[in-house]
């Protein structure tokens, strides 16, 4: 049986890879038309990105430090969740370069 911890790293890892495809996505629609509803989509998926990373930092939070010295699954899980917060985080800051580049606010 699979450890709970462990599926919901998995969980969160595909909320993550939609994040950050959503991400790319919205870059490269605005690039190539900037329109308000090109950068609402940009302010969408930033966000996104902010509320994956903060679900993979609580779930690392939530593992037991101690089980995941002798559990090498919940180890595994505590670096891939780690791993999927630096990620989505790049991803969400990379559209924020992007709208200060252009003069735009990511709004909420």
């Amino acid at each position: 049986m699979m450890n709970p911890a462990v599926y919901a790293a998995r969980k969160v890892e595909k909320h993550a890879r939609a994040a950050i495809d959503a991400a790319t996505g919205a870059a490269q629609l605005v690039k190539a038309s900037p329109t308000p509803s090109a950068w609402e989509y940009v302010d969408l998926a930033c966000w996104r990105c902010r509320e994956v990373a903060r679900a993979a930092e609580s779930l690392t939070d939530l593992l037991d430090p101690e089980k995941a010295e002798n559990d090498p699954e919940i180890f595994r899980a505590h670096i891939r969740l780690t791993d999927i917060a630096k990620r989505v985080c790049a991803a969400a800051d990379s559209l924020v370069a992007l709208a200060d580049a252009r003069n735009h606010t990511i709004r909420r």
